[in-house]
């Protein structure tokens, strides 16, 4: 994705990011941009039109979950995604990282099971304010 649909071309890319519509670029980002452009640079893949980045629509029903200590997808913009599917439902696990389902975390597999056995229905997220803090 970083050499196709958002490419990193050269360092300069990298000291401009202050200056997009992102508020939160995390400074390990930046300090891996010059291995990036020199990876990218090798796999020379085509940069994808700027069409892939608008938001699609649609009304099917959508699932998202958020950790809001994700590295690497901001928690907000579990939320932000909906704006342009009016049937889905996101859910923030404060304690999350990257992936919630599929990891132990049985709060997120129950909304999952309960999401796929009724898409219409907002699943109950109640565990989301029992799940503990990490552990160090």
């Amino acid at each position: 994705m970083i050499c196709s649909e958002d490419p990193v071309t050269a360092v300069e890319d990298a000291q401009s990011l202050d200056e997009t519509a992102y508020s939160v670029i995390p400074e390990f980002i930046r300090s891996d941009t010059f291995e990036y452009a020199q990876m990218c640079a090798l796999m020379d893949l085509p940069v994808l039109p700027d069409e892939t980045d608008i938001p699609i629509s649609s009304d099917l029903p959508v699932l998202v979950l958020s950790g809001a200590i994700d590295p690497i997808t901001p928690a907000f913009t579990g939320e932000t995604v909906l704006d342009s599917l009016p049937n889905g439902f996101a859910f923030e696990f404060p304690y999350g990282g990257h992936v919630q389902f599929l990891t132990g975390n049985a709060c997120a597999e129950s909304i999952v099971t309960a999401f796929i056995a009724d898409p219409t229905t907002e699943p109950d997220s109640s565990c989301i304010s029992e799940t503990l803090p990490l552990e160090f």
